[in-house]
Order: C-alpha cells, then structure tokens, then sequence
C-alpha cells in the first residue's frame, strides 16, 4: 500500500500526479485539494478549494477562502488569473472556465488551439470532451424545455456534428 485510503476523494493518477482532497475544517461539506505524486509525497498542500490537473507542468485552481480561478504551475506558483470566474473539467486534459452566469468564456488544455467562438455559444452547456468531440446541450429558458435536456456532439472547430437529440451520448 503506498497512499492510504484517508481522503474523501482521490482522482486518477495523470503525469505521476493525482488531486486529492479532505473535508475543510468547517464541516460545511465543502473540500480542500491538494496534489500528490506516486510516492504518495504532497507537491502541493491542502491550500485548494479546487485543483485540475491540466498536463504535467499546469493545473487550474482556485485558492482556499477566495473566488478566484488561477492557472498554476505544478509548484502552485500563478501562471495567469481568470478572476472569480468558476472552472469546470471536461475531462481528458479539457477544461471550461465560465463567468457568473456559467456561461462559458475559454477553453483550457488540449492544444490550446480550440477554435469556437464563445461569444455564440451562450447558449451551449458544455458537459465532457473525449477523442476530439465535446459532448453538449442547448440552454434554454423555457422550464419545461430545460428539462427535457439533449446531448450533442460538437468538434473543436465548433462543428455541430450531432445535433442534440439524444439523452445519454457514453464514452467511447
């Protein structure tokens, strides 16, 4: 056995590094992260209210006690701010960072080289990318539209490649 099974959460190991994560002092249901590696040795200390491992050298966070989501080197030193902006993973190195209205504003990760314009896809819910498909949904205001939700595929080049028209879209 070399990490114990102490956390609350522990995620996958990526790049010999893993985000884990421990109920915060205030017993308000709420996490602290930090970052492990094989060794089960901290490269970053429970100081993250929120951590995403985006490749080897670069994470996103936000810091513990404040609302502001950071790009971060593996060493927890600020590479850029993204303000309170909140940040959601899309899974396989993808990452959303989305305004006060959750809305999205930028894509994180990948190759950096995503090509959607953001600024017309207010109206697109982005829920997990995998083998260069982000799987989506249209927002809508009408209740009962929102809640009969639709999944869609869409490429990087913000190509609709599948309209949203299913219910559950697995992973391949």
């Amino acid at each position: 056995e070399i990490v114990k099974p102490v956390f609350a959460k522990a995620e996958s190991f990526n790049y010999g590094k893993a985000v884990i994560a421990r109920f915060d002092d205030k017993d308000d249901g709420e996490l602290d992260h930090a970052l492990i590696n094989t060794k089960g040795e901290f490269i970053l200390g429970f100081n993250w209210r929120q951590l995403i491992l985006i490749d080897n050298q670069h994470l996103l966070a936000s810091i513990k006690n404040k609302y502001e989501t950071l790009l971060i080197n593996s060493q927890g030193k600020k590479i850029q701010s993204f303000g309170d902006n909140g940040l959601a993973t899309l899974g396989n190195g993808l990452s959303v960072i989305t305004n006060t209205n959750d809305e999205p504003i930028a894509f994180i990760g990948v190759d950096k080289k995503i090509s959607i314009d953001l600024s017309k896809s207010k109206n697109r819910k982005f829920i997990s990318y995998q083998f260069g498909l982000i799987r989506f949904q249209y927002l809508s205001s009408n209740y009962e539209e929102s809640r009969n939700i639709k999944l869609g595929l869409l490429d990087l080049k913000d190509n609709v490649i599948i309209e949203p028209k299913y219910n559950e879209i697995s992973d391949f």
